[in-house]
């Protein structure tokens, strides 16, 4: 099955448990926190993924790091069932499905501003904020992104919608136009 479609069933089912605790954001922090770890220290992550392994010792790993840390039970709970069912490749997914739960939740949705250029980023991030905040009434939270490839103009990503307004994909749709023209002309 495919690793979105899972991670976010896990996030759903543990969004729906944070929210009628009221720790959705403890869980979003913890979840961040576990994002970063298995990122900075790769083979953390490795260890908890690999197969062979016995899943025993893993939950032990994990409830030592519990204790470290201080997670959530139900975060635990969560990490533990991952390795169980070895499913632990999944996380990032799960992480990135219950932000976008509790992002929308509080009103929120991410907005990805791509540009060539670090400058035009910095120009334009608040203006498009305000402009989204007022069309939509939902806060909007802008990350931008420097894609040089893309040549110039801009692609918004709104929540799962993208505007694509780039160099790159108007001489893309120049190229198929012509390709047509040349398709039908002979």
């Amino acid at each position: 099955m495919d690793a979105k479609i899972v991670g976010r069933r896990y996030a759903a089912a543990l969004y729906r448990l944070a929210k009628k605790e009221r720790i959705e954001y403890r869980l979003e922090t913890e979840l961040k926190m576990i994002q970063c770890q298995i990122e900075e220290y790769p083979d953390w992550g490795a260890l908890l993924a690999d197969h062979f392994m016995p899943s025993s010792e893993k939950c032990l790993m994990l409830d030592e790091f519990a204790g470290v840390s201080g997670i959530h039970r139900h975060t635990l709970a969560l990490l533990k069932v991952l390795v169980e069912e070895r499913r632990v490749v999944v996380f990032e997914e799960i992480y990135k499905a219950f932000n976008k739960m509790w992002r929308e939740g509080r009103g929120e949705i991410e907005v990805v501003v791509t540009a060539a250029h670090p400058e035009v980023l910095v120009e334009l991030k608040e203006d498009i904020q305000k402009t989204l905040y007022s069309v939509g009434k939902r806060s909007p939270i802008v990350r931008g992104k420097v894609d040089p490839e893309i040549i110039g103009g801009l692609r918004i990503k709104i929540g799962d919608v993208v505007y694509d307004g780039s160099i790159r994909e108007q001489l893309k749709k120049v190229r198929r136009d012509l390709l047509v023209a040349a398709e039908a002309v002979s």
